[in-house]
């Protein structure tokens, strides 16, 4: 073989080569994943295995052949190089369960992402150490719990690393000696985990060379040692810095702007910095530093030498020193220098006598947006108004809940033509009437609210004054004095205008308002709740919205009627909420073509009057979210309402109330069970019985709230049930579940709300119920027995535990709740043992009535100012009222009757000025009544003195007691007249009542926040002769009962102007003279008892027309001559007893023969 030819041959060879790596090459361009390994696809399908996954975003991870490359799976991404699993992003898809340790198969991951799902409360598997390779690890809001793996160390490579608000059991760590060893980090995000305890944080953080990004938010830092603030981060890496809602102070100023020069963003938010007089001299120290948020610090103000020391770079451009100490020298400091300050937050200081503060916002040439709410700015003077922004620069500006005038309207129109978004809500503007030629004046404004600024009506000529430029956008005029004449201005020329919201003005009179309403062709959003609407008048309804814009619709508590329904149905086929709560939609059926609003997502018919059923329309309602039907008189079984919501919104119904329909019934569906999205069902007091099982809650993964109250139904578990929803709220009162308190309740780690009364329980308490972190309990009207026993230091604020057979002592710290209903038990024990305290407490309601409570009651209240409700009665408390009840400043409802009290009131209870009902009745107290009880206590509705000791005359300044409804003096030993100044009783010279039950509604605080309560006042009374209770009705009632003492003379004629009394006793005394001629004036008058006394004279004929009267008895009185016939009169047998000189039907005796015929006048 020549040489020529062996060098052909290599050519030949090396060509081959090559076309054999070109067409590998081309094949792995075409196909850049070579596809996972076998042990890859096994460790996914493992961790796979390991979760429930119930949206299905797994779908493509399968064995299948269409499936059999895992690099072609949804959040997997393969090597293009080497094929193997580089990056699971699996973040944000609903994923539950616990990770495999087949996981730890893929050696080559560098990027992992699990946040946001919910890995209930299982540790941070200490496996991902093993990920040599991982560069990005994010687990945050993944809901791991327990201590942070130490393995995390072997992660050397890890650049990113966040594990913040993992909420359902908040991960913790004890140190932090594994953070060092991560040397290339560069942004570390621990926010939620509690680090209370890792005294070394900062030492830890300064060993991270590379770090730009640290977020420690919300972690219980504790303050840095000092060592460490000395211990510098050479690299003075750090641009952003997230340290806020901690426990830091001022050690942590002086770190970060010792070395920290390169330091952009700073937020220490949400620390106390109370006593940091240096903090300004700290940030003047940071050259390059654009955002600093200090916000709710408890900052003081700052040194006249740090406002003097100036940024010389110059480079704040965002500022946030909201909700602090600050006085009007933060604007000095600001105004020097600060030139290129684009955003400035100051709200909720008090900068009361910072009278230049507008000079000094105009001096900040570039800033756009200005945020000063709340902070009792005085108006500005006029120099400052006058001085204007010469850049023009404002396009923010929120001014809202201060103490402004017109002034501010005259600098805003003047030049900030720019003006975007104007927040001047909740000032003071009542004078101001040319609000609207000045809003007029801003050529760029889209959004404008003023709500809450008791706004007067706009004059016509800025009615007819438009803004030339269309601009606005979103109007936010509520809680005004506004009428129909806005209308006239808003659907004038605001065609751009999207959002409208005009709640709370009186606009009864707006009859035109819904054509005013089709003239806004881009509107949106529609919010005109509590505006006292009339029904939109026909013509209006027949005029379409052409553009079919709206899209949310808020007209909730109006007088709207049922024409509404043909506007809504008719084009506005597009929203997506509408809300047409408490209207007068008397006798309504829910129209059909509801169900053409394909996009409904949210309907609130609740309280409108409406009957019939749900429509299977409805069936049709395939993003519905929301459906609240709550207070009407709807009917049907629920299971065809169920078996219609199920077509379609199936797996999208999120909340359902159709509560209080007492029409509705049957039993509750199975199916209901398989509406995976339900979070809240509320299903309380309708027609509703049966049995409740466990396949009721198969599919409910996420419910929150439940509410059975009030129905026949029983519910009924296996013993070791373990639901799979987490409860917030739990309504089962009049639910049977018992004898025994229910298991599952135990696995139920987020209730709040517990509400399991009349359940049929007659167990003990048991210790797990206590460790439940409630807001409320309530286990009353069962037959719970045993002891309370000696509780944990904190308990659920509200606490009733009424109506059952505890016994026993009361724990004393039990005093530390808020709400608390002890009463109808047979609790044993001395009032000063439970009730004694030395700490001020925040108790506002107290009912340990109907017990054994005995002895006397401790000199403890002026640590109970802010008891509202307290109920001490139907026990066996002896002693004298203590002096120091009144520093009860709060007390509404004070009830101490049927107890042993002695010795006269004590007058101290005169500061008492909120008392409404005040009931002491069968004690033995003493003394005179007192003149303080009209003199001082002018809200008192409700006085029941009777069964006492008391003597003397009725002090007139009784009748200073203008709201006075049910006066009861009774069974006393009073002497003399009774006042002629009754007429005086302006509440009982009225005819009805406002409200059937007298109501009460009060604010109670605790560490966590605080809640509004109400509660309804009841009180017994003789009625018709028995004693009966009243509650819902009490406020119906108008009575004065005088009966049983020893009042002498007549009864005076000023008694008849109490036209609203509905009862009236006078019996059993020793009055004298003549029944008042005009009692027939009492129209109201259902019982009438002037029995056992010395009346003389005829029956007054009046008496005969008062047609409600049920009861009367005049017996044992010297009346005589006829009784005046009347359709009552004539029907009370034993009402004329014991006057011989009475004659006449119903008396066997016939009157003399001059008495026949018509009886003579007695006026």
């Amino acid at each position: 073989m020549t040489l020529t030819n062996i060098d052909h041959e290599k050519q030949i060879y090396c060509f081959k080569v090559f076309y054999a790596f070109l067409v590998v090459l081309l094949l792995r361009m075409n196909n850049p994943c070579i596809g996972c390994s076998e042990r890859e696809m096994q460790a996914l399908l493992a961790f796979k295995q390991g979760l429930v996954d119930d949206d299905n975003s797994l779908l493509s991870w399968g064995r299948e052949v269409q499936n059999k490359d895992c690099c072609q799976w949804d959040g997997v991404y393969c090597s293009n190089h080497t094929g193997h699993v580089v990056k699971l992003d699996l973040g944000d898809q609903s994923l539950q369960g616990t990770i495999s340790p087949k996981l730890v198969e893929l050696q080559d991951l560098e990027y992992l992402n699990l946040s946001l799902n919910n890995f209930r409360g299982s540790q941070i598997p200490d496996f991902i150490g093993s990920f040599s390779n991982l560069r990005y690890l994010n687990l945050s809001n993944a809901k791991f719990g327990g201590e942070i793996p130490y393995q995390l160390e072997n992660l050397t490579r890890l650049e990113y690393l966040d594990l913040s608000f993992n909420g359902y059991s908040v991960i913790h760590a004890k140190n932090l000696n594994w953070l060092p060893n991560l040397s290339g980090l560069k942004h570390l995000d621990l926010s939620g985990t509690n680090l209370s305890d890792v005294v070394g944080w900062m030492e830890a953080v300064n060993m991270l060379p590379k770090l730009r990004d640290l977020i420690l938010q919300e972690c219980n830092l504790p303050p840095p040692i000092m060592s460490s603030v000395s211990v510098m981060n050479s690299s003075k890496s750090l641009v952003r810095v997230d340290l806020s809602f901690n426990n830091l102070n001022s050690s942590i100023f002086q770190l970060l702007s010792s070395t920290h020069t390169n330091l952009v963003h700073l937020d220490l938010s949400e620390n106390n910095f109370a006593g940091v007089i240096g903090w300004l001299e700290a940030v003047n120290m940071l050259p390059k530093l654009r955002d600093l948020i200090l916000s709710g610090c408890n900052l003081p103000p700052p040194t006249m030498s740090s406002v003097s020391v100036m940024n010389s770079s110059k480079s704040l451009v965002s500022v946030d020193l909201s909700r602090n100490n600050l006085n009007s020298s933060i604007f000095q400091w600001l105004s020097g220098t600060h030139t290129n300050l684009v955003e400035l937050d100051l709200s909720w200081n008090n900068f009361t006598g910072a009278v230049g503060w507008l000079e000094a916002v105009n001096m900040l040439p570039k800033l756009r947006d200005l945020i000063l709410q709340g902070c009792n700015l005085p108006p500005p003077t006029m120099s400052s108004v006058s001085v204007m922004n010469s850049s023009k620069s404002l396009v923010s500006v929120d001014l809202s809940r201060n103490n402004l005038n017109s002034s501010i309207f005259q600098w805003l129109s003047s030049t900030h033509t720019n003006l975007v978004e104007l927040d001047l809500s909740w000032n003071n503007f009542a004078g101001v009437i040319g609000w609207l030629e000045a809003v007029n004046m801003l050529p760029k404004l889209r959004d404008l609210i003023l709500s809450g600024c008791n706004l007067p009506l706009p004059i016509i000529s800025s009615v007819s004054v438009m803004n030339s430029s269309k601009s606005l956008v979103s109007v936010d005029l509520s809680s005004n004095n506004l009428d129909s004449s806005i209308f006239q201005w808003l659907s004038g020329t605001h065609t751009n205008l999207v959002y409208l919201d005009l709640s709370g003005n009186n606009l009864i009179g707006a009859v035109g308002w819904l054509e005013a309403v089709n003239m806004l062709p881009k509107l949106r959003d529609l919010i005109l709740s509590w505006c006292n609407l009339p029904p939109p008048i026909i013509s209006s309804v027949s005029v379409k919205n052409s553009s079919k814009s709206l899209v949310r619709v808020y007209l909730s508590y109006n007088n709207l009627n049922s024409s509404i329904f043909q506007w809504l149905s008719g084009t506005h086929t597009n929203l997506v909420e509408l809300d047409l709560s408490w209207n007068n939609l008397n006798g309504s059926s829910i129209p059909d073509d509801f169900g053409n609003m394909s996009s409904l997502a949210y309907l609130a018919l609740s309280g409108s009057r409406l009957k019939g059923g749900i429509p299977s329309s409805f069936a049709k309602l395939c993003r519905l979210r929301e459906l609240r039907l709550r207070n009407n008189s709807l009917s049907g079984q629920l299971s065809d309402i169920i078996d219609i919501l199920s077509k379609c919104a199936q797996n999208t119904l999120e909340y359902l109330d159709i509560s209080d329909n007492h029409g509705i019934m049957g039993s509750v569906p199975e199916n209901i069970g398989q509406m995976s999205k339900l979070e809240s069902i509320w299903l309380e007091g309708n027609s509703l019985e049966g049995v409740i099982s466990e396949i009721h809650f198969s599919k409910l993964f996420k419910l929150k709230h439940l509410g059975l109250s009030s129905n026949a139904l029983v519910l009924n578990f296996s013993f070791d049930w373990v639901p799979p929803f987490q409860l917030g709220e739990i309504s089962l009162r009049s639910c049977k579940m018992g004898p025994s308190f229910p298991k599952w309740l135990q696995t139920q780690k987020s209730v709040s709300f517990l509400d399991i009364s009349d359940n049929g329980i007659t167990d003990t308490i048991p210790s797990w119920l206590w460790d439940m972190s409630l807001f409320s309990m309530d286990l009353s009207q069962n037959q719970i027995r045993g002891t309370i026993g000696n509780l944990r230091s904190e308990f659920p604020p509200k606490l009733n535990v009424s109506w059952n057979q505890l016994e026993g002592p009361i724990p004393s710290t039990l005093s530390k709740v808020l709400l608390l209903d002890l009463s109808n038990n047979n609790f044993s024990v001395a009032a000063a043992s439970f009730l004694s305290t030395t700490e001020d407490s925040s108790l506002t309601f107290l009912d340990i009535s109907s017990n054994h409570i005995f002895g006397e009651l401790p000199d403890c209240w002026i640590h109970l100012k802010q008891l509202v409700f307290l109920d001490l009665s139907n026990n066996s408390l002896s002693g004298k009222i203590p002096t120091t009840m009144g520093y009860l400043f709060s007390i509404e409802t004070l009830r101490l009757n049927n107890n042993g009290f002695v010795g006269e009131l004590p007058s101290q209870l005169k500061n008492c000025r909120s008392l409404t009902l005040f009931n002491l009745a069968e004690n033995k107290l003493s003394g005179s009544i007192p003149e303080w009880l009209g003199a001082s206590l002018p809200n008192l509705t409700i006085l029941i003195l009777q069964s006492n000791n008391f003597y003397g005359s009725i002090p007139p300044q009784l009748c200073h007691l203008t709201r006075i409804q049910l006066l009861d003096l009774s069974m006393n030993n009073i002497s003399g007249t009774i006042p002629k100044c009754l007429k005086s009783l302006t509440t009982l010279t009225q005819k009805g009542s406002s409200s059937q039950a007298i109501q009460h509604s009060f604010f109670g605080q605790y560490l966590r926040g605080g809640f509004f309560e109400r509660y309804d006042d009841e009180a017994f009374l003789t009625w018709k002769g028995f004693s009966a209770k009243f509650k819902s009705t009490l406020g119906l009632l108008k009575s004065i009962d005088l009966s049983s003492n020893k009042l002498i003379g007549e009864i005076p004629s000023e008694i008849t102007y109490l036209v609203g009394l509905i009862s009236l006793n006078l019996s059993r005394n020793q009055l004298t003279g003549q029944i008042p001629s005009r009692i027939g004036n009492l129209q109201e008058l259902e019982s009438l008892d002037l029995s056992r006394n010395q009346i003389n004279g005829r029956i007054p004929t009046s008496l005969s027309r008062i047609a409600s009267l049920g009861k009367l008895d005049l017996s044992e009185n010297n009346l005589f001559g006829k009784i005046p016939i009347g359709t009552q009169l004539q029907s009370f047998d034993d009402a004329y007893g014991g006057n011989p000189l009475l004659c006449g039907a119903p008396l066997p005796r016939t009157c003399p023969e001059e008495e026949k015929g018509p009886g003579r006048m007695c006026w």
